[in-house]
């Protein structure tokens, strides 16, 4: 997976983490950047 299609999800999952989920489910999603890379 290409870093910066990574980066695009990544922006994706925050605004939506942030309009309809709490600040826990924004701090699992920089979890997996490990993970991909």
């Amino acid at each position: 997976m290409d870093i910066w299609h990574y980066l695009r999800l990544n922006r994706k999952h925050r605004d939506q983490s942030n309009s309809n989920s709490t600040n826990q489910n924004s701090n699992e999603i920089e979890v997996p950047a490990e993970n991909i890379i």
